[in-house]
């Protein structure tokens, strides 16, 4: 009926009132139906953080299904009479639609909210907002329990006809937006996603991309990428070296290459976490010549004139328009997150383990608990690994040169 039931043990019945319902625990994972033993098509749904009642019912061998509002906005006794009235037109072949609340907040004021309770990190926080701002702008100042999800399908597909990455990314942030506004509000549709891939089909929901560059390409890899300005070449070369995500190198300020040290420091990262990662020789090299090569930029926020100053200044349309030039070269449809996926398989072949991998990758240790609390790795510890990685894209690079 609502989708999966959840862990936590509740009755399937239960004689409801507001007091029961004050007892009943908290749902961590899923969500719990429990209807009520006096009226069985009322029905309460409990998710992590809300309740809400729901009509359910079949009549003239037709199933209804229809939100009656949140718990505890609307009482147990407001809920029953709700749940009476329309099942009285329902009896009667009258088409009973579901109260909207007047004030429905939009989707800009959720994404505010959202990013609020959050407490995301600064540069996540900007990637949603770049999201919605691209592809659901003529969306953000609508109520966001009228976004359909017909006009997000043919969304879906208008985008990922060019760009596959930000169509999955679109229904993410959708997909967030929507459950924390019935969350929160009491609005929306919580489901919204679910009724998306429905409409798309299983042919038409893209898959995550698994692209990873051959070993037997490396080599014609690196020699189209060093055929493209040397800015171009340098900053490719480093993301295959450090792992590091696209727009976490192409943002590092100068300040951020400890030459001395042989270490890049990311402040502003993905999971909000700063992370430092060792280098070996060849990408000390290369560096070293980007940082003598850097430009003054202005960055948002001020600062010194070394902060405005950023290792790898490059407009997304030259590396994109360099990503299909060496693409065509090799053979293979690439993305700069590729190259990602390929230092974390040639990390893995060359016999580094687990543990170190999602460490250099600044992977996220939620529910590891001996990663998360109990071994500590320095940038120290992970050199032999890093220069380990480092060889082997040498090597590979030199063969058939």
């Amino acid at each position: 009926m609502f989708g999966a039931r959840s862990v936590t043990q509740l009755p399937s019945r239960a004689p409801l009132s507001d007091g029961v319902i004050c007892t009943l625990p908290p749902v961590k994972v899923g969500r719990a139906i429990i209807r009520d033993s006096g009226l069985s098509q009322l029905a309460l749904l409990i998710g992590p953080r809300s309740r809400t009642w729901y009509l359910h019912a079949t009549v003239h061998r037709r199933t209804h299904r229809l939100r009656l509002g949140p718990w505890p906005v609307v009482t147990t006794d407001d809920a029953r009479d709700k749940c009476l009235a329309a099942l009285r037109c329902i009896w009667r072949g009258e088409r009973v639609k579901a109260e909207r609340p007047a004030t429905a907040p939009t989707l800009s004021t959720v994404l505010t909210e959202y990013l609020a309770a959050r407490k995301l990190g600064t540069q996540a926080g900007a990637d949603l907002r770049s999201v919605i701002r691209k592809h659901a702008g003529d969306w953000a100042e609508g109520p966001i329990d009228t976004i359909d999800a017909r006009d997000v399908a043919k969304r879906y597909r208008s985008i990922a006809a060019e760009q596959p990455a930000q169509a999955n990314r679109l229904l993410g942030a959708l997909s967030a937006l929507t459950r924390y506004a019935h969350a929160a509000h009491g609005v929306g549709d919580a489901g919204l996603v679910q009724r998306v891939r429905a409409l798309l089909g299983g042919t038409e929901q893209l898959e995550a991309r698994h692209v990873v560059i051959p070993d037997a390409l490396h080599a014609t890899w690196c020699r189209a990428t060093d055929l493209e300005s040397p800015q171009v070449a340098r900053y490719f070369k480093a993301l295959l070296l450090t792992g590091m995500r696209a727009n976490e190198l192409r943002r590092l300020p100068c300040t951020g290459w400890d030459s001395a040290a042989g270490v890049v420091m990311v402040a502003r990262t993905k999971n909000g976490k700063p992370h430092a990662l060792p280098v070996g020789p060849a990408l000390r090299k290369l560096l070293d010549e980007e940082a003598s090569a850097a430009t003054v930029i202005r960055v948002r926020g001020g600062g010194s004139a070394d902060d405005e100053r950023r290792l790898f200044d490059i407009p997304e349309k030259v590396y994109r328009a360099a990503c299909g030039r060496i693409g065509t070269a090799i053979g293979v449809d690439w993305h700069l997150h590729d190259l990602r996926r390929t230092f974390a398989t040639v990390a893995t072949r060359c016999g580094v383990d687990g543990a170190t991998v999602k460490r250099l990758m600044n992977h996220a240790t939620t529910g590891d608990v001996t990663a998360k609390h109990y071994v500590q790795r320095t940038v120290d510890d992970l050199r032999p690994a890093m220069q380990t990685i480092e060889a082997q894209f040498v090597s590979l690079w030199a063969k058939a040169t």
